[in-house]
């Protein structure tokens, strides 16, 4: 039975609202390497390639960057396939047999094409050399790849496949659907392994088109052939490389370090400025090239302690001994930074783009990358609070304006790389006078942020401020706990907040107290008549109530702003407002 009551009176509130998820954002954070698992897929695939059914034939936005986790994948399970299919696919399974080759001039590579036929390239011979341009140009493009990352930024050169000479064998065929691909062959030790490499045969049919594709297609896949002479992680055995997203983003990232005014890679970027909440390693046929942005802001941040490439060494170095994510933090820490604090500072860096680029403050070119999609835009006016969730090494981005041309944007990260692929909630509050003090982070006069979650630990915010004619400033904002190390006094009102009543189950509301007492609970709604009141024993520090959105006689409360208050033996210690939804 509600009765009334005057506690509605003690009570003022700021804003509270949960965003809902973006449609753009992937619900499957799961592995999807081109979509390419079973060898059956693999084997549909091969036969389109080989059939030029591929739909990148007719529709160059649907070719993919490459096919090397494809052929390996195809490779390693060839136990699986039956004779029917190994036969149809059997040029893909082999090294191609061509009619002529020459060596470059530098003789480090070995250029296979053929002359007749359907994988030959144009014929063309302008400089009357009896060879082919094409195939000319791959030698001039390959020496110059080998000669920048081999020789200028120091990478081991691949692992030699000892078979007719010691060039490196790169071979010219018809392609579509992809750029080209390199095809691991022959372990070589410690989970090395020889390769060779495809190319199209005249990138007319991709994005990024003519000699300018073959530069790129060269400089992505030669640095694949290196990666293999380091480590090819794969626990699994399918083909699918533990570390393939920043193998395929790391060549991604070489196109541009050799070839820097072609730009291949911004076909890339509006798929992955349009996914927030989406794993750092996810590796789905497109986000891994997008993601060559993070070395990208890796070399220009640390272009003081390393010369273009050394970084990415760096990392590649020990990837014989630590996956990927473990590789860039051991490198990080000798910095005396750390992966964890990188990411969210490359996030920040992501928000600087397209109509809001900083060149100064972020990338080089990030004028021409496309604008980043936002969760949330705001005007700022009050004190509010966001509740939302995220996938591990994933994070969100809240736009807050308070002026013509100046603002700032929230980016919360949940930084922790081995958690379950969970999301994991959070509360973002903003406020203008916070009573909790250095628990809250200063961003302008009158507004401060920080974040709480249950695990501080495995989180980082960053806010990246804007002002006129001055270039944007990225500032550290402080996560507390809301567990048992929390003070309680200064954090939003309960979690999750608004509360979804059939999704969430139960409200948490934190409080603090200074010793154990006998603690009430009142919750009241908006109109101040009580519709629910308990009472506990607790012993003293951050302790939390919960709520399961049922009133005295248990059945759900409707959907509305609720008002609660938490007394310690008579002394109100809490008054706050929440938000329920049926």
């Amino acid at each position: 039975m509600k009765q009334a009551s005057q506690i509605a009176l003690l009570l003022s509130f700021p804003f509270i609202m949960r965003l809902p998820a973006s449609a753009a954002v992937p619900t499957d954070q799961g592995e999807t390497p081109n979509g390419l698992f079973s060898i059956q897929t693999c084997v549909a695939e091969a036969e389109r390639i080989l059939t030029n059914s591929h739909p990148g034939a007719a529709n160059p936005d649907s070719v993919y960057k490459c096919g090397f986790r494809l052929m390996s994948q195809i490779r390693r399970n060839r136990h699986l396939l039956s004779a029917g299919q190994a036969e149809r696919i059997r040029s893909l399974l082999y090294r191609p047999q061509s009619q002529a080759a020459l060596t470059s001039p530098a003789g480090w590579f070995k250029i296979h094409y053929d002359t007749t036929g359907h994988d030959a390239p144009s014929l063309k011979d302008d400089d009357h050399s009896g060879l082919p341009d094409f195939a000319e140009a791959a030698a001039q493009y390959a020496d110059y790849v080998y000669g920048r990352i081999i020789g200028e930024m120091g990478f081991r050169p691949p692992p030699s496949d000892h078979s007719d000479g010691d060039e490196y064998d790169i071979y010219i065929r018809n392609i579509s659907g992809y750029y080209g691909w390199t095809h691991p062959e022959s372990p070589a030790g410690n989970e090395r392994y020889t390769s060779y490499i495809e190319v199209d045969n005249d990138y007319t049919g991709t994005q990024t088109k003519g000699l300018d594709g073959l530069a790129v297609t060269l400089a992505h896949e030669f640095f694949h052939a290196v990666q293999l002479g380091y480590n090819a992680r794969d626990e699994d055995d399918r083909g699918s490389y533990d570390d393939a997203f920043l193998m395929e983003a790391a060549s991604t990232w070489m196109e541009d370090a050799l070839f820097d005014s072609i730009n291949d890679y911004y076909n890339y970027l509006g798929r992955f400025f349009e996914a927030n909440n989406v794993r750092f390693d996810r590796a789905d046929g497109w986000r891994e090239y997008g993601l060559c942005l993070w070395f990208h802001f890796l070399t220009k941040k640390y272009r003081d302690q390393y010369r273009p490439g050394e970084i990415v060494r760096a990392i590649w170095e020990e990837i014989p001994q630590y996956e990927g994510l473990l590789a860039n933090d051991v490198v990080l820490h000798r910095l005396g930074s750390s992966f964890s604090q990188e990411l969210a500072v490359f996030y920040a860096w992501n928000t600087l783009t397209g109509a809001r680029a900083d060149t100064s403050a972020s990338y080089t070119e990030g004028s021409f990358y496309p604008d980043l999609h936002l969760d949330g835009e705001f005007t700022w006016s009050r004190d509010t609070t966001i509740t939302d969730s995220l996938f591990p090494t994933a994070c969100r981005y809240y736009d807050f304006h308070s002026g013509p041309d100046e603002g700032f944007v929230l980016v919360p990260v949940s930084v922790h790389s081995y958690l379950e692929d969970g999301e994991s909630p959070f509360t973002l509050a903003l406020v203008q006078d916070p009573a909790g003090g250095a628990r809250y982070t200063r961003i302008v006069p009158g507004v401060h942020a920080g974040l709480a979650a249950d695990e501080a630990d495995l989180w980082e915010c960053r806010c990246v401020l804007r002002e006129p004619e001055d270039p944007a400033e990225i500032l550290q904002i402080n996560c507390f706990s809301t567990g048992p190390d929390g003070q309680g006094q200064d954090l939003p009102a309960g979690y999750p907040n608004p509360f979804l009543l059939r999704r969430h189950g139960a409200i948490r509301l934190p409080f603090h107290l200074e010793s154990s007492a006998v603690v009430r609970l009142i919750i009241a709604d908006a109109a101040g008549f009580i519709v629910r009141e308990d009472q506990a024993y607790f012993q003293g520090g951050t302790q939390e109530w919960t709520w399961n959105g049922r009133d005295v006689d248990g059945s759900e409360v409707p959907s509305g702003v609720y008002l609660y208050v938490i007394l310690a033996d008579g002394t109100v210690v809490r008054r706050e407002k929440i938000a329920v939804i049926r």
